[in-house]
């Protein structure tokens, strides 16, 4: 299991490493096939479009890997993504060698210069993680000692050929030096987000605790009050009623807990592929005791088979937390819309771009809406539009936190009178599946609207 967390973290480092949509690597790539052009048409090297087609089709395998590979387990899909990176780095590493044998001036330097770029794409995008920063070293600190053999002199074990030696060994020795202080670095960096972040909800925490103590004064008063009434009250109707009101106080209680909880350590997420129609199904029966006869509800499952990874529970859970947000905003009633489908491109009002595709799960209201001043606080921990002890501002934030720790991203889009739409990007599941609708044939659009008695 500590394996298996420690590759999941790797994995996560490496994606944030160059994404696929970054500007930087569509910059790359565009300088990469310049100058290979370049060459082949000015220089006639004919060897470089088929060095350009086998380089990015190892680059392809790679990303295709860390952002469909999931399925395959984290241990063996970072092991299949670090083979990945060895064959990337012997096709690069072949190009400078290639050059460095050809005769004339220019094809060293232009050999040289591959090996210094090569050297720093290693220390500032792969050194993230250890693995994989060597598997990219070794075939171009091999290549390094090949062309550091050019200088070599007979007798072998002379001055010549140790001063040759030492100059190899020394610059090696100080590109393995500054790849490593470059992991250890990314390292304490992440780790010190971590903590600040976490330092930041335990402090956050301290805030909320006058609130937190009133609720669960207020919880404590419901359930004395009513076993004090259960003591003297001699009917058994009014006994069932009195118990009923205990148990959901306690019960609300528990929740606040949990939440409590949940926010301040980290979860640890089962993922698992899951069909959209069918957790609509089951939080649409779980929501039939929170919404009332004058909200309608209408599910759409628009994915055609296609399933995400996702903890089934969390995911539930946060679904839930959005329809009771969604009947809290439509008192007098209204439309309750649960939507799903596939998702590919950059996720919208999202910076950080992403190289995955992704299932988009929508919960739209037409209630009141949130006033524009107040939109971009509405995902901070502890915010909240709602009155003075009718809710804790816990709900989107551990939402927003679920999502993201699933690999995808949280979108809030509102207009004050006309509802909120929340959007949950959730990765998606590279095999399809024909996905039976529980409200409609298969291959039609799930489109039902009931209201809940």
């Amino acid at each position: 299991m500590t394996n298996q967390r420690d590759h999941s973290v790797s994995l996560v480092n490496l994606r944030q490493s160059e994404r696929v949509l970054s500007a930087a690597f569509f910059a790359r790539t565009a300088l990469v096939i310049t100058l290979a052009t370049v060459g082949w048409q000015v220089l006639q090297l004919h060897i470089l479009p088929l060095w350009v087609l086998a380089y990015y089709s190892a680059v392809t395998v790679e990303k295709v890997l860390l952002a469909h590979g999931g399925r395959l387990g984290a241990t063996v899909q970072f092991y299949l993504i670090l083979v990945a990176s060895f064959a990337i780095a012997c096709i690069f590493a072949w190009l400078p060698l290639y050059l460095w044998q050809m005769d004339g001036t220019i094809w060293k330097f232009a050999a040289m210069v591959l090996m210094v770029c090569g050297t720093l794409n290693i220390i500032l995008l792969r050194a993230r993680v250890w693995e994989t920063a060597v598997a990219y070293l070794l075939p171009v600190a091999l290549v390094f000692f090949v062309m550091a053999a050019d200088f070599w002199v007979s007798p072998w074990g002379g001055p010549a050929f140790w001063a040759a030696m030492c100059l190899a060994v020394g610059v090696a020795t100080y590109f393995g030096i500054a790849v490593w202080e470059s992991f250890r670095s990314t390292k304490e960096l992440n780790e010190a987000r971590a903590q600040l972040l976490q330092s930041q909800k335990v402090e956050a925490l301290g805030t909320l605790t006058g609130g937190i103590s009133h609720d669960f004064n207020n919880l404590l008063s419901v359930i004395q009050g009513n076993l004090e009434l259960l003591q003297t009250y001699p009917d058994v109707e009014d006994k069932d009623e009195f118990l009923r009101e205990a148990l959901l106080a306690t019960a609300r209680g528990a929740q606040l807990t949990r939440k409590l909880l949940a926010y301040v350590r980290k979860s640890e997420l089962t993922p698992d592929a899951l069909e959209p129609g069918q957790v609509f199904a089951e939080v649409e029966a779980l929501a039939q005791r929170v919404i009332p006869t004058s909200i309608a509800l209408e599910t759409q499952v628009l994915t055609d088979g296609t399933r995400l990874l996702a903890d089934q529970a969390m995911l539930q859970t946060a679904l839930l937390n959005l329809i009771v947000n969604a009947r809290d905003a439509m008192p007098e009633g209204g439309l309750l819309v649960l939507r799903a489908e596939s998702w590919s491109g950059p996720v919208p009002g999202i910076e950080r771009p992403s190289a995955r595709e992704f299932v988009r799960l929508q919960v739209s209201d037409t209630g009141t809406g949130i006033p524009a001043e107040k939109l971009s606080r509405v995902l901070d921990p502890f915010f909240t539009t709602k009155p003075p002890g009718e809710g804790s501002g816990l709900g989107l934030a551990m939402v927003q936190g679920f999502v993201r720790q699933s690999g995808g991203e949280l979108v809030v889009e509102s207009e004050l009178g006309f509802g909120t739409t929340i959007s949950l990007f959730l990765p998606q599941v590279e095999d399809k599946r024909p996905e039976v609708s529980p409200h409609a044939e298969p291959g039609t659009l799930d489109a039902t609207e009931r209201a809940f008695g």
